[in-house]
């Protein structure tokens, strides 16, 4: 997998019209990042978050299925619908 450029990240920020952003991409065991901002003082506040959020990342602080097996995702999937049945029990 290719990291995500600064460049690539100026694209969508232009695309969507924003004034940063943050590109995060996964593959089984990694995760990589990119940011841009309009200005220099930007950029580096959004280069610090991108830093925060990949080392929560890899200390699971922060969870993220794993892409590309397709066990986790099931039980995932499964997990969300028991929690789901469980909130309309609630509900009821």
């Amino acid at each position: 997998m290719k990291c995500p450029t600064v460049h690539q990240a100026r694209a969508i920020c232009e695309a969507v019209k924003a004034r940063g952003v943050i590109v995060l991409a996964f593959s089984e065991d990694q995760v990589f990042g990119a940011s841009y901002a309009d200005t220099k003082i930007e950029c580096k506040q959004l280069g610090h978050t991108l830093d925060e959020i990949v080392e929560a990342i890899e200390s699971c602080k922060i969870h993220v299925s794993q892409i590309g097996d397709t066990e986790a995702v099931i039980e995932e999937q499964n997990r969300m619908a028991v929690y789901q049945e469980d909130e309309w029990k609630d509900d009821s």
